[in-house]
């Protein structure tokens, strides 16, 4: 069975990026990069800190790219407040300080990069960091009238958990067929 060809991963799970940056003009740099790139969507824009940790915990996104030099809290402590409202969020730093001047923050960070040298770096590690990594998981089967209906069930859960739910048509098609 093969899979309709205009389907593919992007149109199904885009990478949700939340921009974080108290300048408009960097937020639409960004926003603009991202897009052209074609594999992201961004879901939200905040100019503090506090907009930050508030957006990131009400739209869970994959990736939260943050400004560390926030006029309302420092970065740092944007950091972990956005670590413990959305945990699965890799945070990229994009700053204008070199990393060797924020150690602690390279360290807590998933990326750094430094703004005005390194946009095209910074869209690749959002890319990298944003593409998600499916594991493999079997199922033995006993070859019983009811290992069609324990393979659907077993496919639907895993793609449940893997957050893939819009491929559930399709690959209990699939399973169904191998069954």
């Amino acid at each position: 069975v093969a899979l309709p060809a205009q389907r593919n991963w992007p149109d199904f799970m885009p990478i949700r990026v939340v921009l974080v940056d108290d300048a408009p003009e960097a937020r639409a740099l960004v926003r603009t990069a991202v897009r052209f790139r074609g594999v992201f969507s961004v879901v939200g824009e905040a100019e503090n800190g506090a907009q930050a940790i508030e957006l990131a915990r009400r739209l869970k996104p994959d990736i939260v790219v943050l400004d560390i030099g926030l006029p309302d809290l420092a970065g740092e402590e944007v950091l972990t407040r956005l670590r413990s409202v959305a945990p699965a969020a890799k945070v990229v730093v994009f700053s204008g300080a070199e990393p060797s001047e924020n150690r602690r923050l390279v360290d807590g960070a998933d990326g750094y990069a430094v703004k005005g040298t390194q946009l095209d770096y910074l869209i690749e590690l959002l890319e990298t960091l944003g593409r998600r990594h499916v594991g493999t998981v079997s199922k033995n089967l006993d070859f019983s009238f009811s290992s069609s209906a324990v393979a659907r069930q077993f496919t639907r859960e895993t793609l449940a958990s893997w957050q893939l739910l819009p491929l559930v048509e399709d690959a209990l098609v699939v399973v169904s067929e191998m069954v």
